[in-house]
């Protein structure tokens, strides 16, 4: 059986909170376009590539016609 993952906006509660915990005990980080509670300052610790991402983000979408609220809190404005 699969795991099943919650929907967007769905309340799961303090679980959500354990399982952050103990991915990030082991090394883990999110998929971005995965449900997680980090911002950008926290992804840039688990993902050091992160700028040179935001750098080609920049010169491609600099009027950030690509942007929605959740890109907004991963990545900054």
């Amino acid at each position: 059986m699969g795991l099943v993952q919650p929907h967007a906006g769905a309340d799961v509660g303090d679980s959500f909170d354990v399982f952050e915990r103990i991915v990030a005990e082991h090394g883990g980080r999110p998929h971005w376009g995965k449900q997680h509670t980090l911002g950008v300052d926290e992804l840039r610790r688990v993902h050091p590539r992160l700028d040179d991402f935001l750098a080609v983000r920049d010169r491609l979408d600099p009027t950030r016609v690509l942007v929605n609220h959740h890109l907004d809190h991963i990545l900054g404005p």
